[in-house]
């Protein structure tokens, strides 16, 4: 339910919205999430808030850590939005720390 609210344009509550999907790091919630960093919505763009929230969006791609979100997070940072595909390149190099250290410790 949350996951198809964060796509209505008719609330103000999008950023919210991804941040407790992040908590929830749910697989089901990557296409929205993807589609929603993909969105301009003209309170965030007024606002000056569209590139946290895309970032917000990044960060909850990450979290999630499924290979469906990894994929997501490669697609974005193909972004013709700069902003975008800075978010989630960051996001791909913590991936990668995170994969990097993983291995040299011995964990799964």
């Amino acid at each position: 339910m949350l996951s198809k609210l964060l796509l209505e344009p008719w609330h103000f509550s999008h950023e919210e919205m991804v941040f407790d999907l992040a908590e929830l790091a749910h697989p089901h919630t990557v296409t929205p999430i993807f589609q929603a960093a993909n969105t301009y919505l003209d309170y965030l763009v007024n606002s000056d808030n569209q590139h946290s929230f895309q970032r917000k969006c990044a960060y909850a791609l990450a979290a999630i850590g499924t290979i469906g979100s990894r994929l997501a997070l490669e697609e974005l940072a193909e972004s013709t939005d700069q902003m975008l595909r800075k978010y989630a390149r960051e996001c791909l190099r913590r991936w990668e720390l995170r994969t990097d250290f993983a291995e040299r410790i011995g964990a799964s």
